[in-house]
């Protein structure tokens, strides 16, 4: 599991947890400086007759905003946490067909329908200890969007 300042990523597919493969990312780019960017690789299980549900959470969390803040944005499902002055945002693409994402208490939940043949969902992960809020407080919204490309290298952990 992914270890966070503010807790363990957890993976769970069916409800069960489940091993994925993150990827370290550049942590500093045009319209970010966070501390820490991952990219959550899920696989997903092949020759499905069934729906797929998985969630990306924090397990045993329990910072300022429980619940989580919701911060969506076009094409993307985000939802933010905050401990003391720690953000950090879990983001997956949104709007594609035969896929619904909605939230959860600690994190993303993505409902794949059994006609959708995707092999992989990735989640972006990033946060940031932040000195000045006002400033600070959208970095991990672009840093933890999957869909956006930034330029430099990444290393697979």
């Amino acid at each position: 599991m992914l270890k966070t300042p503010i807790g363990f990523i957890d993976v769970l597919i069916n409800g069960k947890s489940n091993d994925y493969k993150s990827m370290k990312l550049v942590n500093k780019e045009k319209n970010f400086s966070v501390d820490g960017r991952h990219k959550v690789i899920v696989d997903l299980p092949v020759n499905q007759d069934q729906d797929i549900v998985i969630e990306c959470k924090l397990a045993e969390f329990a910072g300022d905003n429980a619940m989580g803040c919701i911060e969506s944005g076009e094409r993307l499902a985000l939802i933010s946490f905050y401990q003391d002055n720690i953000k950090l945002s879990i983001g997956v693409e949104d709007e594609i067909s035969n896929v619904m994402c909605c939230y959860i208490d600690y994190g993303v939940k993505v409902i794949l329908s059994k006609e959708v043949h995707l092999k992989q969902v990735i989640f972006g992960i990033a946060w940031v200890s932040m000195k000045d809020r006002e400033k600070e407080d959208i970095y991990t919204w672009f840093a933890a969007d999957p869909t956006l490309q930034y330029s430099r290298g990444n290393k697979l952990q």
